[in-house]
């Protein structure tokens, strides 16, 4: 089993000076980094926020899961 990858929008904020990134560069970076999921939840919450309108596949994601708070992406192998 490999290990659970974890992607933290506030590390990658702050590496970015906090400028926004943009959807793609996100998704982008998170499978250059090997992320097996992505957890979407309140921006209150320091999570990078995917809003409920996003595309249902973004990359090599797929969304698996959503309500009113989260999000859930898969990596499509």
């Amino acid at each position: 089993m490999q290990p659970l990858v974890l992607y933290s929008l506030l590390l990658v904020d702050h590496m970015n000076k906090r400028q926004a990134i943009p959807l793609s560069t996100f998704f982008s970076d998170a499978e250059q980094n090997a992320v097996e999921y992505i957890v979407s939840d309140s921006p209150l919450n320091d999570s990078y926020y995917i809003p409920p309108d996003a595309p249902q596949r973004i990359g090599a994601y797929q969304k698996i899961y959503q309500d009113e708070r989260t999000s859930i992406y898969a990596h499509q192998h």
